[in-house]
């Protein structure tokens, strides 16, 4: 589950649209064009998309906070206040 992590941050930024502005200047779009484009964009799209991206980003990290040694099972497990099971 700790693969999934970076994937999500590198697709937040992919569809950042300062990241896309960027982009669409280096491929040689006029700036005001572009700046139009990416304003769209982030009304549009990146307000969604960055909602979502962070509530997978909280599933991550709360999937991949397990406990390192098991659970004990239910039978068998004795209480912890007397000792008894």
């Amino acid at each position: 589950m700790r693969d999934v992590i970076p994937c999500i941050f590198a697709i937040q930024h992919r569809m950042n649209p300062l990241h896309v502005y960027c982009r669409f200047m280096e491929r040689g779009y006029r700036h005001g064009t572009t700046v139009f484009y990416c304003k769209v964009y982030e009304i549009t799209v990146f307000s969604w998309m960055r909602r979502v991206l962070r509530y997978a980003l909280v599933v991550a990290c709360a999937c991949s906070s397990t406990r390192e040694e098991p659970l004990p099972s239910r039978l068998g497990q004795t209480s912890r206040r007397t000792g008894n099971p």
